[in-house]
């Protein structure tokens, strides 16, 4: 296990993740994570918390 980072946003983590990968990734999100893989590695990025718009 390799860890990235510490990125300011989810974005930028899935954007260094893809040049780390050498591609770009197709990413699902489940809603506290981003998930892609590229054989033989997976990658999870924490997603970031919502937007209050009060």
């Amino acid at each position: 296990m390799r860890h990235l980072g510490p990125y300011p946003t989810a974005a930028a983590a899935r954007a260094a993740a893809g040049v780390e990968a050498g591609q770009v990734l197709t990413w699902s999100r489940d809603p506290e994570t981003w998930r892609a893989e590229k054989y033989p590695h997976a990658y999870h990025v924490p997603a970031d918390p919502p937007i209050d718009q009060d």
